[in-house]
């Protein structure tokens, strides 16, 4: 073997390791991606856009997600958002385009909710619209996720 070789080798070890889910992550990850699938076409329909929805499904916990709102609802929740504004809103329409690429949904990353927290705070400071990445840092406490998503968009497109 030579040098290049053994190094591509080592490089390429832990993106293997990295890309392999668990079942449960597995599972997760069909559903996601089968239950959010219409809305993502709906949305790139009326946006004009080939945005895409990604997530981590490797930072995935089965136990974290047993009850309550699933991971894909949220980020459902975010997509249909965007759709709406594209569909209802013409100057919106225009403007989404050329500033959202993606939509990203995250298992990590999550801010805590503070003492001091109104009732949409933690959503609000758990989702961002930045460089073309819509995140939403997701956990099952999140209330009100369509209005703050229209709102994190809307505080975006509209700062001069």
């Amino acid at each position: 073997m030579n040098k290049l070789t053994v190094l591509l080798a080592i490089c390429l070890i832990p993106t293997v390791a990295f890309a392999d889910l668990a079942p449960a992550q597995e599972e997760a990850k069909t559903a996601f991606e089968e239950e959010t699938a219409d809305s993502l076409a709906s949305l790139n329909e009326h946006c004009g856009t080939k945005i895409a929805v990604t997530a981590d499904f490797e930072n995935y916990n089965a136990d974290v997600w047993a009850s309550g709102i699933q991971p894909q609802a949220l980020c459902k929740l975010v997509i249909t958002t965007v759709d709406y504004m594209c569909r209802d809103r013409p100057p919106y329409k225009k403007a989404i385009p050329k500033t959202l690429s993606t939509i990203k949904c995250a298992f990590t990353g999550v801010k805590p909710a503070q003492k001091k927290d109104g009732t949409n705070d933690f959503t609000l400071r758990n989702m961002a619209l930045a460089k073309g990445v819509f995140t939403l840092h997701m956990h099952k406490d999140m209330i009100n996720v369509e209005a703050n998503s229209q709102a994190t968009v809307e505080k975006t497109l509209n700062k001069k």
